[in-house]
This record gives structure tokens, sequence and C-alpha cells, in this order.
């Protein structure tokens, strides 16, 4: 994973896949998270394989992308299909390709490229903005995301004694999505969270959350407010 998607820490890719490349290992990415935050170049990054996904870049649900590295002989490295039938995609997968959702990808790819610099800074500003409020309403918050080698817009906390499914479903109430972690996961500890230290304890008192380009000062303001309402109400 290039991004982890719950604390948003970033990995050395390039570093991994060139160590990967020297010892004849082929090396795959999930880049979903990284995707539109931070420069991809495939000529420096050595991986044989990378895949990412349409919604990160406000791009339409249920379309992704997989790049397969061509071999030193100008061969694709060969991979097993999932599903069979067609010779689409190249042997790749089977099925009609759904064309509305690849140009609505490839235009998504389009914008965010050119928009990168300032979706970014953008994040960042109103990351810092967060923070400054949470850390002024909750003097016991805890932040686990890395300080630097991150991507901008996730944010993790941990506000200990309050539950944070609780949490999630007044937050809900309020107009505010957040989450306990991965999307993809099921309701259990965080297996992210677990290896870097933290109790089952504080697993249930953290919660997720995610600034993209359409989130606004006003935003924060409103959000930062009603958690610390809540949290209020929860501990007393």
């Amino acid at each position: 994973m290039w991004g982890n998607n719950e604390i948003g820490s970033i990995n050395d890719i390039e570093a991994l896949s060139s160590l990967c490349q020297k010892n004849n290992t082929l090396f795959h990415t999930d880049a979903t998270q990284v995707l539109g935050k931070i420069p991809i170049d495939l000529k420096k990054c050595l991986v044989n394989f990378l895949s990412c996904s349409a919604h990160k870049l406000h791009g339409p649900k249920g379309i992704g992308a997989c790049f397969i590295r061509k071999t030193k002989l100008g061969l694709k490295t060969k991979l097993t299909p999932l599903l069979h039938g067609g010779s689409q995609e190249n042997g790749y997968r089977a099925g009609t390709l759904a064309v509305h959702n690849i140009v609505g990808f490839g235009k998504a790819c389009v914008i965010a490229r050119h928009d990168i610099n300032k979706n970014v800074k953008h994040l960042h500003d109103l990351e810092k903005k967060l923070i400054y409020q949470l850390k002024e309403k909750l003097p016991l918050i805890e932040f686990n995301q890395p300080a630097e080698q991150k991507i901008p817009g996730i944010i993790s906390i941990t506000i200990p004694g309050i539950n944070n499914e609780l949490l999630v479903n007044h937050l809900a109430k309020s107009g505010f999505a957040v989450s306990t972690g991965s999307a993809c996961s099921a309701s259990e500890p965080s297996h992210v969270l677990t290896a870097i230290g933290a109790t089952l304890l504080k697993s249930r008192s953290t919660i997720r959350i995610s600034l993209d380009k359409y989130s606004t000062e006003q935003q924060l303001t409103k959000f930062s407010i009603q958690l610390e309402n809540i949290c209020n109400s929860l501990m007393f």
C-alpha cells in the first residue's frame, strides 16, 4: 500500500520497488489513496504492478485501473484472470468494458493532475487549521498520523474515554461522516493501530477524519464545535 488509508502514512515505494528489482522479486502497490495527492512517476518507481481506483479522485465508482510493467524482453508479466470467458483487456479481465466509467476515470485523472498543487495546498491548510481547533477544544486528544510523509487530508484522532462507534453515530446525526477506521474493514480492532502499538482501548476511542478538495473552513469550524459538544455529552 503506497499510502495508508487509516493514518495516512506514505511508504517509500520508489526505494522498496528498487530493492525488489535488485532481488528479482515482483512488487505490487495499491496507489488508490495517493492518487491525485502526490506525483507518481512510473519511470522512477519500478513497481511491477500498480492498482488504483477512481472514486478517490471524485471519479465514477466501480472503476479501477491496473498498471502491469513489461519485462526487459518487452513482455507483460503473466497473470491469471479472475474472470474468464472473453479476451477483453488483453485477456486479463473478461466482460464488456464500461466505457462511460473508463472515460470518467480518465477525465478525473486529467483534472487531478492539473490541480494537484492547488488541491494539496488546500488540504494542508485545512488540516493545520482543524488540528489547531481540535487541540484547543479537546485537550486530551491524541493524533495518530505521522507529522511528515503523510497523505494530506487524512487525520486519525483518539479521544480517551469516548467510544468511537457512539461518536460516529452522533456525528452522523449532525450531518458529519467520519469512520472508526478503514472503510474496507469490519467492526473489529484496527490492525493498523495495533501495528503502531495502540491498545484495544485506544482503538475503540479512535476515529478517522477525511478531507477533500471540496471541504471548507466553515465546515471544519462547525465540525470541531459539534465534536466538542458531543464529547462533553458522552463524558458526563
